[in-house]
């Protein structure tokens, strides 16, 4: 094949118009080509979204025996009789010009040095071997133009160049020659361009930043921790240390880590700036030759660690999307009866890892189709490179333009949001076919199945932002539980017999069983029950047998004030310890003067005896569960200690 490539060449330069004999210069042949690369999965998948061009121009020079004896290995790019004979491509290149060039691995310097000079020595070492026989030269080059990679704040281009050398030797002693030994060599090399070494100050200021406040941020939480049970003479250092430690362990971490906005802006700004230069970095690494992939361990987990870098992005984007959806008025109302949205622990880094497939290679769907070729006039002379870019078939500019970087990152996210959707579709319908068919129509309420909210108490929206809870707090982390009503002569009464209500918050009986739903078991409602119209007709709709959503039961919990249990203080404690922990939201606590923030004593009409700390505005919004409050006093955050502070909610 190799031998018919060159004898191709030169039947085409004998079938020109206009013949260039072999002694002036090698014959030459250029072609632009426009091709694809699929080498990854998701690139073979979704071929359409991740698609991957390639403009080269490739070519040919074939250096006749005539020729060979009348140069040296000087003349081949800087022939005597200049401008008037063709060179290689490669000449003016830098990477062919160093003479002490060589692989970080090669530890005996083995360099090629100047690629001319090295071409010909192996040359000349074939004519030794052969001194009988015609010997000739033929260079196939193809460079890669330019790809700008567009994805992040930074510059990033990078282009390929390979040079392959084709040494025959040929017995033409007959009338027609044969050839019988070939020697190929191959040189390549990959240039990467970018600026992104003037953005380096910036980009290590953003993740000190980033990470400093995330040490302060534990640091914060864990005196937090220590200082929530407030000052006692009875209880020693030991245990207060001992309780700190078992609380700071129960702390949700994907929680604490994705909840904090100010960091999380950092690490996404410090993306932006050097997405696409790292992207590049790491494609570098995962090349694999002969489609065999040899990583170790250890450099995989580096690998994987940067690549997923990609999870500060989705943590923003739904930390908008929370602070868009959720409105604190409403958060503090019956209509918003089931707390703040939130995706599940490990969501965000189950969909940041996905992108670590980006990587992946195979063999088996690796294609280089060529989908375009035109040849290039062959008295095309040094302009070639301020003029190349008009012989594409689209105009591009200085380069191709490839959208990689921050915009792999959405891409990937699109894709995953649209198979969450498909999969969420599915759900409803078999739900609704279920429900038909084994259930007389009636839906289970699962519609939290992928967006399950968190219960939060009345600090959420006042005294930390709600999206300290775009990670959801799993039920395990509440310690509500409500046994009045577990035993099995209990549920017989309370089943049979009918109960009078005086407050609307004692309206309801629920069961409790731990890591199960609560289910309604009996509502009865007398004369004497004081029920908004609304509230009413929703308890009438949810009488026993229906299975009620726990996580309803939680926030049904911690909204209703009169005569709250140890269990629910205990879990507004934590929460608000917790989240009001992170260094911004505490300074804005302690140093602020925002009249959202002010907290106010409120007295329960119905029991005297229970005293409650909560912020004064939503108090003011006057619903069934905050009414029937009487204002002892107005006080702001920073007059309380941090035992008392955590206590409002």
């Amino acid at each position: 094949m190799i031998d018919g490539l060159v004898n191709g060449v030169v039947d085409i330069n004998k079938t020109r118009k206009k013949w260039i004999p072999s002694k002036n210069g090698p014959v030459t042949l250029t072609l632009r080509t426009e091709s694809e690369y699929i080498d990854r999965l998701h690139q073979f998948l979704l071929s359409n979204w991740f698609n991957n061009f390639n403009w080269r121009t490739n070519t040919i020079l074939y250096y006749s025996p005539e020729l060979l004896k009348s140069i040296s290995a000087r003349d081949i790019c800087f022939p005597s009789n200049g401008d008037r004979v063709r060179t290689p491509h490669f000449c003016q290149e830098l990477w062919t010009n160093l003479d002490r060039s060589c692989a970080p691995s090669d530890t005996k310097s083995r360099a090629a040095g100047l690629l001319y000079v090295h071409t010909m020595t192996r040359l000349h070492a074939v004519q030794a071997r052969f001194p009988n026989m015609t010997v000739d030269l033929t260079f196939l080059e193809s460079q890669e133009d330019v790809q700008v990679c567009r994805g992040g704040l930074s510059f990033t281009g990078f282009r390929r160049s390979d040079v392959s050398t084709l040494i025959r030797a040929r017995d033409c002693s007959s009338s027609d020659c044969e050839t019988l030994f070939v020697e190929e060599y191959r040189y390549e090399t990959g240039l990467l361009i970018s600026d992104v070494t003037q953005w380096y100050r910036l980009v290590a200021a953003l993740r000190t930043i980033g990470q400093m406040y995330f040490w302060f941020r534990g640091i914060g939480l864990i005196l937090s921790c220590y200082f929530i049970y407030g000052p006692s003479k009875k209880v020693s250092i030991w245990i207060r240390l001992r309780k700190a430690r078992d609380l700071f362990i129960k702390v949700p971490t994907q929680c604490v880590v994705y909840g904090s906005s100010f960091p999380v802006l950092c690490y996404v700004l410090a993306h932006l700036l050097d997405a696409p230069f790292t992207y590049n970095v790491l494609e570098g690494h995962f090349f694999s030759q002969a489609g065999a992939l040899d990583i170790k361990p250890e450099a995989f987990i580096s690998y994987a660690v940067v690549q997923m870098r990609s999870v500060w992005i989705y943590a923003l984007v739904w930390q908008v999307a929370v602070s868009m959806v959720t409105s604190t008025r409403q958060l503090h109302t019956t209509k918003w009866s089931n707390g703040a949205t939130g995706v599940p622990e490990f969501l965000l880094s189950a969909f940041s890892s996905v992108t670590l497939i980006s990587q992946y290679r195979s063999t088996t769907f690796r294609s280089s189709q060529i989908l375009r070729i035109m040849e290039v006039p062959s008295n095309m002379g040094r302009g070639w490179e301020a003029a190349k870019y008009q012989y594409n078939f689209r105009h591009r500019g200085q380069g191709g333009v490839v959208l990689g970087g921050v915009v792999i990152d959405l891409k990937f996210l699109a894709c995953l949001l649209f198979l969450v959707a498909a999969w969420w579709g599915v759900h409803i319908v078999w739900s609704h076919l279920w429900a038909y068919r084994y259930n007389k129509g009636k839906l289970k309420d699962s519609h939290w199945l992928a967006l399950p909210p968190t219960p939060v108490p009345y600090s959420a929206g006042t005294l930390w932002p709600v999206v300290s809870v775009c990670v959801q707090w799993p039920s395990s982390f509440y310690c509500i539980r409500d046994t009045r009503y577990n035993e099995p002569a209990m549920l017989k009464t309370a089943q049979q017999n009918h109960y009078r209500h005086r407050y609307p918050i004692r309206s309801r009986l629920l069961g409790w069983k731990q890591y199960e739903d609560a289910r309604v078991l009996a509502v009865t409602a007398s004369v004497r029950c004081k029920y908004l119209p609304e509230e009413e007709k929703r308890l009438r709709s949810r009488l026993s047998g229906k299975i009620f959503d726990t996580n309803r039961f939680i926030q049904h919990h911690l909204k209703c004030l009169h005569r709250r249990s140890n269990d629910v203080e205990a879990n507004v404690a934590f929460m608000n310890a917790v989240l009001m922990s992170d260094p911004l939201v505490y300074l804005l606590l302690a140093f602020g003067a925002d009249p959202s923030t002010q907290l106010g004593y409120y007295q329960s009409i119905w029991h005297p005896h229970h005293i409650v700390l909560l912020p004064v505005a939503v108090v003011g919004e006057r619903n069934e569960y905050t009414s029937s409050f009487k204002l002892l006093r107005r006080v702001n955050a920073c007059e309380l200690t941090w035992a008392e502070l955590v206590q409002c909610g």
